[in-house]
C-alpha cells in the first residue's frame, strides 16, 4: 500500500475542505483494522427546509464535493507516521 506523511495528507485535506463552506465536509471516512487506506467521503450538515433554488445550489454543492471525495489524491494511501518530526 502507498504512503503519505500525515503533513502532506493535511495539505492535500484542507485545500479540499476550504473549496466548500461549512454545511459541506470532504473527510475521511475513518479507517479500521479491516480498512486501513485512506477513503474520502462527504459529510453534510442538514439545513432544513430551503426555497427550491437553495436546494438546488445545495445539492450541486454536494455534487461538487462528491467528486473531490473521489479524486482525492491520497485515496487508498496509508499515511506514514514515521515521517512526522
Amino acid at each position: 500500500m502507498k504512503k503519505v506523511s500525515y503533513r502532506e495528507y493535511n495539505k492535500a485535506l484542507r485545500a479540499v475542505q476550504e473549496r466548500f463552506g461549512q454545511h459541506v465536509m470532504v473527510m475521511d471516512t475513518d479507517s479500521t483494522l479491516d480498512r486501513r487506506g485512506i477513503e474520502m467521503g462527504v459529510n453534510w450538515a442538514a439545513i432544513g427546509a430551503v426555497k427550491p433554488e437553495e436546494a438546488e445550489a445545495f445539492a450541486e454543492l454536494l455534487i461538487e464535493a462528491a467528486k473531490a471525495a473521489r479524486e482525492f489524491p491520497y485515496n487508498g494511501y496509508e499515511i506514514d507516521w514515521s515521517k512526522e518530526a
